[in-house]
């Protein structure tokens, strides 16, 4: 009987794991690459789309399969794929090890890259030039001269950019790959420990040469890398000042239902969801847990004047610099809502600067060219005189444009729009500090405890489908809100304290997610064959 056991063990693991000991490693060498149950294009044969370049491939053995398919002439590769024989189309793979393994940062040949939403590529170093881009934050550039010239008291890189464009850029928005990444064995190690990959590790090192007194925290989340992008196409938009005719085509799918926003490509979207490729100074804030003990005691009485009040009092405004808000009032409501809620008042200041009113007559989320009235079964509500500080419930709703709609949600039951968290918010203090309560509840309290949880919810314990319940369409807030804190921290000397960070890890990540590049041929699902 021992005997017979044996040899069905033996069996067992025969077939569960010599295939993956023979295994050759691979890659793929375009973006998505369909893998198959079978070596032949059908419906009935697909699995799953990898989106990115640089995925690691299990590849059985070099022999191909199916050679002279109409779809793959080349033939397949039988490859192990989660335990199972599946085949992709060998035009688009390349046996051995993935190129740049030593993880570079997007690029075999990144040099520097931009680390600000508003760098805009002018014609000569001088900020009243004329105006030739404006790049994304990530965009991956060559640095050729720096120059002096007015309008960046840190100097003028002379960059460039999308494959042979050159002009000149502020050198605050640019960091070299130097300055974004390091090594440090002792502390490479550790980060091992709390389970980060190896593609993470030279950013983090870097920020923990900064600021050692940081924490990151790995969130190793049971979501397919795969299942994430597909979750979020449709739902993400890029603003036009990105665009022009160099990029139009592979930054944007289309026109959005709102004005000047456009929605953003699969390839973009992927880039913006890759925590790794806004591991910075700058951008790093958008991981801070935001779930905030106001005072780490236990206190029951808001008190402004204790030091870690006047700490956030300091911070808010430095998130807030000349905005009209940045006054005593504004920052204790702030404070207030902070400490009622439990969120970080320097995140409810970075949010209301965000999404809030552009000036003191423009009530909450008004904006110039937006109506005043809310409609539903063509009976207009008067909506002029609430505040919405957080844009929040904005949405296309019966006709109506998002802003219009959250002012409608502030106007609360005379708008059909309920009573809950003291609505209406008529007055500035209610909208900012009643709002907090919501953001507290609706999105800190179930998960969603980052801002890139907030924009991609993409957090295991929320209970929401993935790729729904998200604060914001826009595909580069989380990259604002983040600048805004890391100012504010910065400005009051606070940027060194034990600050907090939930780093997302996904399944099958690819090694690489680069933006799209100028002149490739970009698959995207709609052109796909394999």
């Amino acid at each position: 009987m021992k005997k017979i056991s044996l040899t069905i063990i033996t069996i067992i693991f025969n077939i569960l794991f010599i295939n993956k000991l023979g295994a050759i490693p691979g890659y793929t060498t375009d973006v998505n690459l369909t893998i198959r149950t079978e070596p032949r294009v059908a419906t009935e044969t697909f699995v799953y789309q990898i989106p990115s370049k640089g995925f690691e491939l299990d590849v059985v053995s070099e022999e191909l399969y199916n050679v002279g398919d109409k779809n793959c002439e080349i033939g397949w590769y039988k490859i192990n794929y989660q335990g199972n024989e599946r085949y992709v189309c060998g035009k688009w793979v390349t046996l051995g090890e993935v190129e740049n393994d030593n993880p570079g940062y997007n690029e075999e040949t990144f040099e520097a890259r931009i680390v600000g939403v508003s760098a805009i590529v002018r014609a000569t170093a001088n900020s009243n030039s004329a105006k030739l881009a404006q790049l994304l934050p990530g965009t991956n550039v060559v640095i050729l001269n720096k120059k002096e010239g007015a309008g960046c008291s840190a100097g003028w890189y002379q960059i460039k950019y999308y494959k042979g464009s050159t002009g000149y850029v502020c050198s605050s928005y640019v960091k070299t790959k130097e300055e974004l990444t390091g090594t440090n064995s002792e502390y490479e190690d550790h980060l091992k420990s709390l389970g980060f990959p190896s593609t993470y590790i030279p950013y983090l090192v870097k920020l923990h040469e900064l600021h050692p007194n940081w924490k990151f925290n790995a969130i190793k989340t049971s979501t397919d890398w795969s299942s994430l992008v597909f979750a979020e196409l449709k739902s993400n938009y890029i603003n036009s000042s990105y665009l022009n005719d160099t990029v139009n085509d592979i930054y944007q799918v289309g026109p959005s239902d709102e004005t000047g926003w456009y929605i953003a490509s699969e390839e973009v979207i992927s880039f913006f969801l890759d925590p790794r490729n806004f591991l910075n100074e700058k951008f790093i804030f958008m991981y801070e847990k935001l779930h905030y003990d106001y005072n780490g005691q236990s206190d029951s009485v808001f008190d402004k004047n204790n030091s870690q009040s006047q700490k956030y009092y300091k911070a808010i405004g430095g998130v807030l610099g000349s905005a009209y808000s940045n006054t005593d009032e504004y920052k204790t409501w702030l404070l207030e809502g902070g400490f009622d809620s439990g969120v970080s008042p320097v995140y409810l200041a970075a949010l209301s600067y965000q999404e809030g009113p552009l000036s003191k007559e423009n009530n909450g989320s008004i904006r110039p060219g937006f109506t005043t009235k809310f409609y539903e079964n063509g009976i207009g509500y008067d909506v002029s005189k609430y505040f919405n500080y957080y844009n929040i419930y904005a949405r296309w709703y019966l006709g109506n444009d998002p802003v219009t709609t959250a002012r409608a949600y502030a106007c609360g039951a005379a708008c059909n729009f309920g009573t809950t968290y003291s609505r209406p918010w008529d007055t500035r203090e209610k909208a900012l500090k009643q709002g907090a309560k919501w953001v507290f509840d609706n999105y800190i309290n179930v998960g969603q405890d980052t801002i890139y949880y907030k924009k991609f919810n993409a957090n295991p314990t929320n209970p929401s489908k993935l790729g729904t319940h998200q604060y914001q369409s826009n595909i580069t807030a989380p990259c604002s809100e983040s600048i805004s804190m890391f100012n504010a921290y910065t400005s009051v000397g606070m940027i060194d304290e034990e600050l907090e960070f939930d780093i997302p890890i996904f399944l099958n990540m690819p090694n690489i997610v680069n933006l799209p590049e100028i002149a490739s041929n970009v698959n995207t699902i709609e052109e796909i064959k394999i």
